[in-house]
């Protein structure tokens, strides 16, 4: 069942691809893609879970495909005679050449101390967690930080829900800024001159890692991705296809570390690294299959209570109403544990066969139009807020991402650090 529902999304996602005019940035290729990935990943881990696989789970997948694939004809449909579409490394004669993104230095300085205070502070509150759940040293830290955050639901507080945003930011933001820079034809030694904008990336991922969240540097190295290609989309640099296959390998690699080390840390990565990635790559379409065998559909007690726990648990903080779901029922996979389901079996329990249809739709709708309005007005605040939500969009593949980062404290003081940050750098 898992092999025939690998060949289907295989087609699906080489159709999808040729549909969409050969973009390789086209929402519905790159998360197809990489639920391919996660399935040819169910596969192999199958071998050793033994798990059976209900008959419903190809027709779900192949409903919520086909309603996404459908919402992105619409807005390409919508927009074919207001620009050309997005395409890879292609008609570099027609685009505006790109300019110089500058920031001055004292300021730029000062907001790396910023950076660093508050990368600092979060570390400080981040071990009293731990210590509050009886963590000493020698033990992993990073597993109790996890255990008090996701499991006792001890809370950061407001200021770190203020001041994290910025962090992320002001990382985002050096990385586009370096990258457009370096990828100027007319400047000479540009990646040396402007290598000092990816300092912010230290204390970024000590942040990263003290969230004790390996998703978070998943999500960053997708943002990166998107921004990279826009990047080269715009340069008038002629970059040959290899550099750009070495530089996406060696992001993968680099994914593939984080997580190793993480892992151990968290004590989640065993002597068998490999089928520890397996079990986080593949293990959500036979939770999903799990479940769906249970026949739980649409059984939340209120609206969105998966789709939408970001926004249930903002609105907790300031009025008596229920938390949203966010930590789901683990199932088991052999010896093996897992909780991730895929966007669908949200989209199932909070709204049924309908919500399958129209949120994959809306979903990819969306980021459709938001990917080809940021080719006709690229700003610095449509790069940045879009990779943003693009990060949150693939890895739909393993949880409602996206309809969950709506409306909650972290995504307002994210556009609200966005636009601040922005109105301080100059493009000459």
């Amino acid at each position: 069942m898992l092999l025939a529902l690998d060949i289907f999304i295989l087609i699906f996602t080489l159709l999808a691809f040729f549909l969409n005019k050969k973009d390789i940035l086209s929402p519905t290729f790159l998360f197809g893609g990489v639920l391919f990935v996660c399935c040819t990943f169910a596969i192999i881990g199958n071998q050793t879970w033994k798990m059976s696989i209900s008959s419903l789970l190809i027709p779900v997948i192949a409903v919520g495909l086909l309603s996404g694939e459908l919402g992105e004809q619409c807005a390409r449909r919508g927009r074919s005679r207001l620009q050309k579409d997005v395409r890879f490394l292609a008609n570099r004669t027609s685009k505006k050449r790109p300019r110089i993104i500058k920031i001055n230095l004292l300021l730029f300085f000062f907001l790396f101390g910023i950076e660093i205070l508050f990368v600092f502070l979060f570390y400080l509150k981040s071990l009293d967690l731990a210590i509050s759940i009886g963590y000493k040293p020698g033990k992993p830290l990073l597993q109790y930080i996890r255990v008090a955050t996701s499991v006792n639901g001890l809370k950061y507080g407001i200021f770190f829900a203020i001041v994290n945003p910025f962090v992320s930011v002001f990382s985002y933001l050096s990385v586009f800024m370096f990258l457009n820079n370096a990828m100027i034809k007319t400047r000479r030694n540009a990646i040396l001159k402007n290598s000092y904008l990816l300092l912010p990336l230290i204390p970024f991922f000590v942040y990263l890692y003290f969230t004790a969240v390996r998703m978070g540097f998943i999500e960053f190295f997708l943002s990166m991705f998107l921004i990279f290609v826009f990047c080269m989309q715009r340069s008038d640099l002629n970059y040959p296809k290899w550099k750009f296959i070495l530089i996406v390998g060696i992001a993968i690699v680099a994914v593939f570390l984080i997580f190793v080390i993480m892992g151990k840390n968290m004590k989640k990565v065993g002597e068998n690294v490999f089928a520890s990635i397996v079990l986080y790559a593949g293990s959500s379409l036979c939770a999903f299959s799990q479940w769906l065998e249970k026949g739980n559909v649409f059984l939340s007690n209120y609206f969105g209570q998966e789709t939408f726990y970001g926004f249930w648990n903002f609105l907790s903080r300031f009025f008596d109403v229920p938390e949203g779901t966010k930590i789901l029922e683990f199932v088991n996979l052999g010896e093996s544990i897992s909780n991730i389901y895929t966007c669908f079996r949200s989209y199932l329990a909070d709204f049924g066969v309908i919500g399958l249809v129209v949120f994959p739709f809306l979903t990819h709708f969306f980021m459709t139009r938001g990917k080809m309005g940021l080719k006709k007005k690229h700003t610095l605040q449509s790069v940045v807020l879009y990779s943003y939500f693009f990060a949150k969009f693939i890895n739909q593949v393993f949880a409602c991402e996206l309809t969950n980062c709506l409306l909650t404290s972290s995504q307002i003081f994210f556009l609200l650090w966005t636009v601040a940050l922005c109105n301080l750098i100059r493009i000459k």
